[in-house]
C-alpha cells in the first residue's frame, strides 16, 4: 500500500501521533518484533489509518531513525562550534549534548543498532549520521589548532564518541551512575587522548 505524506495540519499531527507510538514500541519489542498492529493501537488508529501514512514498518522505522539521528547532529550543532574558540569547554559541552541526548533516547538507540544488523539501509543511515558527526568534532579540533601532528584524528574522535554513546547507555539504565560525574570522567578521557600534552587552554 502507498503511504503519503500529509498536506493538513490534522494530517501532520496524526503522523507525528504515529511517530511517537511506534518509537514506544519499537523501544520496547525491538525492530525484529515490534508490529504494526501495535503501532496502530498504540497510536490510535486503525490499521488503514496507519498504513495511509506508511507502508510499511521498514519505512516507518527509516523515517523515525531519519529524524532521530537528525535530532542527535542538531544537539552537536549547537555546540561544537564551541571547540574552536575553547576548546576545553568545548569538550564539556559536546560531551554532556551527546549524554544528554543518549540517555533521552536510550531505547531508540538500542533499536537502532539492532535494526542495522538485520536492514542494511538502516546501517547506511547510522554510518553517515556518525561520519557527519566525526568530521564535524575533528575540523574544528583542527581549526583550533590543538590536535598533535600525525595525529589519527578521525579514527580516535570516532572512538571516543562511541565510549561516550555507550556510557550514556548505561547512564540511562543504572540510577546508581551520575550524568554530570559521567560526563567529567569522559572530558578527561576526550582531552587526554586528543590534545597536546601542553593540554588545552
Amino acid at each position: 500500500m502507498a503511504s503519503t505524506y500529509p498536506t493538513t495540519p490534522k494530517g501532520h499531527r496524526t503522523r507525528s501521533q504515529i511517530l511517537a507510538a511506534a518509537a514506544d514500541i519499537f523501544a520496547r519489542d525491538g525492530y525484529v518484533h515490534a508490529g504494526m498492529a501495535d503501532i496502530a493501537e498504540r497510536a490510535q488508529l486503525s490499521m488503514g489509518g496507519l498504513y495511509r501514512y506508511f507502508g510499511s514498518k521498514e519505512e516507518l522505522f527509516a523515517v523515525l531513525a531519519q529524524e532521530h539521528l537528525e535530532e542527535y547532529l542538531a544537539a552537536l550543532d549547537e555546540v561544537w562550534d564551541e571547540l574552536i574558540a575553547r576548546p576545553e569547554r568545548g569538550l564539556v559541552a559536546i560531551n554532556r549534548a551527546m549524554v544528554e541526548f543518549w540517555v533521552r533516547q536510550a531505547g531508540l538507540s538500542r533499536v537502532l543498532e539492532e535494526a542495522a544488523a538485520v536492514a542494511p539501509d538502516h546501517d547506511h543511515a547510522v554510518d553517515a549520521a556518525r561520519s557527519r558527526a566525526i568530521a564535524g568534532i575533528s575540523r574544528r579540533l583542527v581549526v583550533a589548532g590543538r590536535v598533535p601532528d600525525g595525529h589519527p584524528l578521525a579514527r580516535v574522535v570516532e572512538l571516543l564518541m562511541d565510549t561516550t554513546r555507550r556510557a550514556a547507555l548505561q547512564v540511562a539504565v543504572d540510577p546508581a551512575l551520575d550524568e554530570g560525574t559521567t560526563v567529567d570522567l569522559l572530558v578527561r578521557l576526550w582531552s587526554a587522548a586528543l590534545v597536546s600534552p601542553d593540554g588545552l587552554e
